[in-house]
């Protein structure tokens, strides 16, 4: 699926192997949800291997009392360094983009799985020309019970 992406790697590259992806999607096929409107997203892993759906994390379930929402949604993405939604506005990009998450519109109503491998494919090529620096995820806050296998 991504073969030519697999290409051995030297101790100076500083490509990632892995990619953590969280995807605004109503039933799993298309990147279909408004940031504002999404209550569920779901959250793959991509390599040159291809994609690994991690599960669902849930925005009530991961609610810590009366946190604003954006606080819960960027607390419990916070492994993801992207997400991949059909709109957003400006103050939740911005919110998004503090906690170290690139929300990103361009695949919307478009099927996850080709966007995903669309995604990392640009986001090697521009850690590649030194465009952007591919930078190691921490572990999300995430509930017990809050995470749903896939």
């Amino acid at each position: 699926m991504l073969a030519e992406l697999d290409t051995p790697h030297t101790e100076q590259d500083s490509r990632p192997s892995t990619l953590r992806i969280a995807v605004a999607s109503s039933e799993g096929e298309r990147i279909d949800q408004h940031f504002g409107q999404t209550e569920l997203f779901r959250v793959y892993d991509v390599s040159a291997s291809g994609i690994v759906p991690l599960g669902d994390r849930d925005v009530g379930e991961h609610a810590d009392g009366d946190e604003d929402r954006r606080d819960t949604i960027c607390r419990m993405l916070k492994d993801c360094g992207v997400l991949l939604v059909a709109k957003i506005g400006m103050c939740p990009k911005d919110s998004l983009a503090g906690a170290g998450i690139e929300a990103v519109e361009t695949y919307a109503f478009e099927y996850i799985e080709q966007s995903v491998i669309a995604y990392f494919k640009d986001y090697l090529a521009r850690v590649g020309k030194s465009e952007i620096r591919h930078v190691q995820r921490g572990d999300a806050s995430i509930r017990q019970g809050a995470f749903t296998e896939a």
